[in-house]
Parts: C-alpha cells; structure tokens; sequence
C-alpha cells in the first residue's frame, strides 16, 4: 500500500518542480523582483507539503468519525484509532509545513532571496 503512496508523492514532486521551472520568472509579470529559484521551489515544496497533509488530516478525522465509529458511545473501533493515528501524523506534517511557509512567503512578498542564504561576511575586513 506504501508503495502507490511513494509513487504518487514522487509523481506529485516531479510534475510540482517541472511547472515551476518552466513558469518562468512569474514575479516580472507583476513588477515584483524575483526572489530566487531557492525561495520558488521551496515554497511549491511547502505549499504541497501542506496541502497533502492538510487533506490527509481531515480525510483521517472524517473516516474515524462517519465510517468506522465505534460499537459504543465514547469508543473507538480499530480501523478508526488507526485513522486518528494517521491524522495526528499528518496534523503534525500540516503545521511544520506552515511554519516553513511562513520563511518562503517573506521572502517571496518582499522580493528577496531566503535570507539564510544571504549571510556575508564582507562587513568584517
């Protein structure tokens, strides 16, 4: 089952990193600087990241509350503890990848490269 899964990611990537390189500079349509290939691969990297898991969460919480409830009030059935198992993983994968968003959006409003790349050192000699 892993093994679509895998696939479907690694599909997921490689159709994501091509659209991006072959958008272009899609910020001199707007006026805006380019802020690096760094912060536009990062960024569709994060924003699928996200959404995936995003999607994955919700879809986990929606199974272990519609489909498979438990035979009592207050309990849970095995494929819906399997299922909040799963959405707890991915929730924590939806928050990471928002909190990396937020470095790659900063740099990608103002036009700048990621700025962990722009240390120099050239203010010491």
């Amino acid at each position: 089952m892993r093994g679509w899964l895998l696939g479907v990611t690694g599909l997921a990537l490689v159709v994501l990193l091509g659209m991006t390189a072959v958008s272009g500079d899609v910020h001199g349509l707007l006026g805006n600087a380019d802020p690096g290939p760094l912060t536009g691969y990062g960024s569709a990297v994060l924003r699928l990241a996200a959404d995936g898991c995003g999607a994955i969460t919700v879809g986990g919480l929606c199974f272990a509350l519609f489909v498979a409830p438990g035979a009592a009030p207050g309990t849970l059935s095995a494929g819906a503890y399997r299922a909040l198992r799963l959405a707890s993983g991915a929730g924590f994968g939806w928050c990471a990848a928002a909190a990396g968003m937020i470095v790659f959006s900063m740099a990608d409003a103002s036009g700048q490269p990621n700025p962990r790349k722009q240390h120099t050192f050239t203010h010491l000699g």
